[in-house]
């Protein structure tokens, strides 16, 4: 196997409750191996991790410049209960300065486990999907989305995969092992323009 850790994110907007005030927030839906799999420890506290996958407790953990903005840097926020979209989550830590996950720029104030996915609404299976290779081993000669969703489908055996396409690749997607694809442009293009523009 040339993949030693397959792991999924997916970032949304939702309202945070604190001290009788109500601000929209970042969160992040992760898988519970993230934070392994991309070799982060947590400032402060722990990191989301299997076991709460197991037990669906409502864990969370915080950016730095969240940590920052809503608490001052108060050590004392580990531990603490606020309220995502209007549940309440247990905050268990605090993330490394400068920890963006998968985002050059800038990630989430909040991340929490996929499986809550339906406190947010988000009812819809899908993520964004990233692996790291073993050490040692060069580019896999096998396409890499051929054995990221047989991999990912071993461990979540319902998990749909969607992709957003370009160049009329539907099909070689769909030929990859993606459950669903849409044209990207053909959206664009019925969004903005109508659908008389593609008629």
């Amino acid at each position: 196997n040339t993949l030693t850790d397959v792991m999924g994110d997916l970032d949304i907007t939702a309202p945070l409750e604190r001290e009788a005030t109500t601000s929209s927030v970042h969160v992040g839906l992760v898988t519970p191996n993230y934070f392994e799999g991309l070799g982060v420890a947590a400032l402060l506290g722990r990191t989301l991790r299997g076991e709460d996958e197991v037990t669906r407790d409502r864990v969370a953990v915080l950016s730095y410049r969240a940590w920052t903005r809503f608490f001052a840097q108060d050590p004392t926020a580990v531990g603490r209960t606020i309220r995502l979209a209007r549940q309440p989550y247990l905050i268990i830590g605090i993330l490394p300065e400068g920890f963006n996950g998968t985002s050059p720029d800038t990630g989430p104030d909040f991340r929490v486990l996929f499986v809550n996915r339906a406190d947010f609404g988000e009812t819809i299976p899908y993520t964004n999907v990233y692996a790291r290779l073993r050490g040692g081993v060069s580019l896999p000669t096998k396409e890499f989305w051929s054995e990221a969703i047989e991999a990912v489908r071993e461990a979540y055996p319902r998990f749909i995969f969607m992709a957003e396409a370009y160049w009329g690749l539907e099909g070689r997607l769909q030929s990859l092992g993606f459950d669903f694809t849409y044209d990207k442009t053909l959206r664009d293009r019925l969004l903005h323009d109508g659908r008389d523009a593609v008629r």
